[in-house]
């Protein structure tokens, strides 16, 4: 949406999220705080990126068995 409303120099006010598991389409509203809390993630990611850091690892560790980054993830492994 962010990158829409650059583009077109328009505002996005509704988006959807499709959960593949589920095969549902949630619509989610768009506000100025969601805008502004995803900006800041993307600061924060950046940031991490740029120091090369790791993010913590979840604390549920069967997400783990799946993920493409478990043998780099903060060791645990």
């Amino acid at each position: 949406a962010l990158l829409l409303e650059e583009k077109f120099n328009r505002t996005i006010e509704c988006g959807f999220i499709f959960f593949v598991p589920r095969e549902e389409i949630v619509p989610i509203d768009l506000t100025a705080e969601r805008k502004m809390a995803t900006l800041e993630m993307l600061t924060q990611m950046r940031q991490s990126i740029g120091l090369q850091l790791m993010p913590a690892p979840t604390d549920v560790r069967a997400r783990c068995s799946g993920c493409e980054y478990r043998n780099y993830c903060a060791d645990i492994f």
